[in-house]
C-alpha cells in the first residue's frame, strides 16, 4: 500500500451520464468476451422495497465487478448502487469514483474502519444497494465455507431494517474458447434489529446462504 490516508465517510456522488455510458460498456464487454451469462435464480427486488440492500458476492475473478454492474441495472433498476474498491486502484482510475465506487485501504484497521463508516452512510439512504466481494481476494468458487471477511457481519450488526442478498459466481470454460458466467442468488437474509445477533453469527449465516 502507498500509505496514503483514506477517509471516506459519505456516499460518493454518482454521475448519471457516466454511469449510463459505463453500464452500456459493461454489458457490451460481457457480450463480446463471454460465451454466455446464465442466471440460475432471479432476485425479487420488489419484495425488498426501498430498504437498504447488501449484495454479497464471492470473488472468483476480475469479471465480478463488471457482472455486478450489468446485473445492477438489469435487475435492480431504480436503486442507487455503490461498491468498495482498493484505494490504490481508484487512484489510477479516478473516474470509477463517479460510478459509486469508494476507496478502501486493504488489510489495515484504518481501512476497515473507513469501509464501515462509508458503508453505513450509504445504507442510511433509501433505496441504496451496496455490492461487496466479501472474500476480499480472488478465491476458488468451490471453497467451502467461502471464507468471508468480517466486514459484512459488522455491517449487519449495525443495521435495523435491511436485506442481505448472496450472489454466487463461477466462470467455467466448458467446450468454448471463452468462459460462461454462471450466477445464482441465494436465499435473502432479512436483517431486523441487527444488534440482536453477533457480527460473527451474521457472517456465518451469510456464508451458509452463499455456499
Amino acid at each position: 500500500m502507498s500509505g496514503r490516508r483514506v477517509r471516506a465517510e459519505a456516499a460518493p456522488k454518482i454521475s448519471r451520464p457516466l454511469l449510463a455510458w459505463f453500464s452500456r460498456y459493461a454489458r457490451g464487454y460481457c457480450r463480446r468476451h463471454l460465451h454466455a451469462v446464465r442466471l440460475a435464480r432471479e432476485p425479487r427486488p420488489s419484495e425488498m422495497g426501498s430498504r437498504p440492500l447488501i449484495v454479497v458476492m464471492n470473488h472468483p475473478s476480475w469479471w465480478d465487478p463488471l457482472l455486478g454492474i450489468a446485473l445492477a441495472n438489469a435487475r435492480f433498476a431504480g436503486r442507487e448502487h455503490y461498491a468498495p474498491i482498493d484505494a490504490d486502484a481508484l487512484g489510477k482510475y479516478a473516474f470509477l469514483g463517479k460510478l459509486g465506487l469508494f476507496p478502501v485501504e486493504r488489510d489495515t484497521p484504518r481501512g476497515a474502519a473507513s469501509f464501515l463508516r462509508t458503508s453505513r452512510a450509504i445504507l442510511a439512504r433509501p433505496g441504496a444497494t451496496l455490492w461487496i466481494t466479501a472474500q476480499g481476494h480472488f478465491a476458488d468458487p468451490r471453497l467451502r465455507p467461502p471464507g468471508l471477511q468480517a466486514g459484512v457481519g459488522h455491517l449487519a450488526h449495525g443495521l435495523k431494517d435491511a436485506w442481505i442478498l448472496p450472489l454466487a459466481i463461477e466462470l467455467p470454460f466448458w467446450e468454448e474458447r471463452t468462459p460462461e458466467a454462471l450466477l445464482g442468488f441465494g436465499d435473502p437474509v432479512r436483517v431486523e434489529r441487527g444488534a440482536s445477533r453477533a457480527p460473527e453469527a451474521w457472517t456465518a449465516l451469510v456464508e451458509e446462504r452463499l455456499g
